[in-house]
């Protein structure tokens, strides 16, 4: 079979073409990590130029006139980076009324201002879907000025909602939004979450103040080392609990938490009552440690919930005795002490005392 010239050209071609696209096949395939590792994104707290003409370009797009203009360019004149948001909100007040409303949500109780609150709700979540994110520019820095506040106000559950509709780089201030954020799944008892804004607040964002890094750390440290069921968990639970009572919420949501910490109370006692059986046994064989086994107790039977009118209800008539450990009998009582006290430190059982004893102070009903 001969072969002309044309044909030899033609299949040199070919390969020439093959091999071109096996090469970009490789160089791909070889720096797809290289690829992934510069996908994470690394956020950064905006400008004070870029959030004044962001500012600016949101204003005229939401007002007819410019009347405004004057007010506008006296704020900016005094500006400062650290109070942007501040800023950012007083201009959107020169041409939104309604941005005041929703400065109000966490002044006082937010059940004072729940319509408010609803309506920012409301409108964050319709924002959070559209294709034109530049528009609700002023909706995301008020939402993190309310969800932030919320914070500080202990109203966790209200400013979790915020939070989990908040896009960090739709925000001037991606720093504050992760740190209020893991602070407010931290309270809630949301571990992963909390876990996961440490991660971006820490590791992927910039310049952030000197407070967030330090108390950022030790929340990261204190929450990797949590561990289901244990002394440390049970006293955040009693915290929330704690928490929710100040607020005067004693709907389901609080009699759960409530009936969690007595369950995990129950479940750590009777661990430790195995684990001081064990130890008995093995020191004085198993025949005296069958015989200690009989007088042991049992701290689930003894400090089960008695008399509850709903489930995880507890009833603050059954605490009127200051001190005592809610239905536990005086038994039961005096051994869960003694297990705590030999196996925690001090700070754990003052705890559970003063949760119980501000349950006692509690009127019945509340």
């Amino acid at each position: 079979m001969r072969v002309n010239r044309d044909q030899i050209e033609s299949i040199h071609r070919i390969l020439m073409r093959c091999c071109a696209i096996c090469l970009v096949t490789l160089s791909v395939m070889g720096t797809g990590d290289l690829l992934l590792a510069d996908a994470e994104t690394i956020y950064t707290n905006s400008s004070l130029e870029d959030v004044r003409t962001q500012t600016l370009n949101w204003m005229i797009s939401h007002s007819e006139h410019e009347e405004w203009k004057p007010a506008f360019e006296q704020l900016w004149s005094t500006a400062s980076p650290e109070h942007l948001t501040e800023t950012v909100l007083e201009s959107g007040l020169l041409v939104n009324p309604e941005i005041e409303e929703w400065r109000k949500i966490p002044v006082g109780s937010i059940y004072n201002h729940m319509e408010s609150y609803e309506a920012l709700l409301e409108k964050l979540t319709a924002a959070s879907t559209s294709e034109k994110p530049d528009e609700h520019f002023m909706l995301s820095q008020v939402s993190l000025y309310v969800a932030s506040t919320l914070t500080r106000s202990m109203e966790y559950d209200e400013a979790w909602e915020l939070f989990a509709i908040l896009k960090p780089e739709q925000l001037i201030d991606p720093g504050s939004y992760f740190f209020y954020k893991s602070i407010c799944a931290q309270q809630l008892l949301k571990r992963e979450a909390a876990l996961e804004s440490l991660t971006e607040l820490l590791d992927q964002t910039e310049k952030i103040p000197t407070r967030y890094s330090r108390v950022g750390e030790l929340m990261k440290i204190e929450l990797e080392s949590l561990e289901e069921e244990s002394i440390g968990e049970i006293a955040h639970k009693m915290g929330d609990s704690e928490r929710r009572l100040e607020l005067g919420r004693a709907g389901r949501r609080v009699q759960k938490v409530q009936k969690d910490i007595l369950d995990s109370l129950d479940k750590m006692i009777e661990d430790l009552e195995k684990q001081q059986q064990q130890q008995q046994q093995a020191g004085a064989g198993q025949g005296q440690g069958g015989q200690q086994n009989q007088g042991s107790i049992q701290p689930l039977q003894d400090s089960i919930i008695k008399g509850s009118t709903a489930p995880g209800e507890v009833d603050p008539k059954k605490f009127k005795k200051q001190g005592s450990w809610g239905d536990l009998p005086p038994k039961a009582e005096a051994r869960a002490r003694s297990l705590i006290d030999r196996n925690y430190p001090a700070h754990y059982q003052q705890a559970i005392e003063r949760y119980f004893r501000k349950l006692a102070t509690r009127p019945a009903g509340e």
